[in-house]
């Protein structure tokens, strides 16, 4: 997961609950709903993030250019 949704086969870059599902589903061979894949992930220390607009809206606002945004993994 930490390589992103891209590293996986999706096409944008948001984790989703139900991507997480499929995920699991394809490396394990098991299948959990998406409430035990929250479930999971919270018990691995991930948390839940949304950004409150996209990387270059942000920095357009602020005036910035190419600015390296942090990355939130946890």
């Amino acid at each position: 997961m930490e390589r992103g949704p891209l590293a996986h086969g999706w096409s944008d870059q948001p984790w989703t609950l139900a991507r997480v599902k499929t995920l699991i589903g394809r490396l394990f061979h098991v299948s959990y709903t998406v409430e035990g894949s929250w479930k999971l992930l919270k018990r691995q220390g991930w948390s839940w993030q949304q950004a409150a607009m996209p990387t270059g809206d942000r920095a357009r606002r602020c005036g910035g250019g190419a600015e390296e945004e942090g990355g939130g993994r946890r």
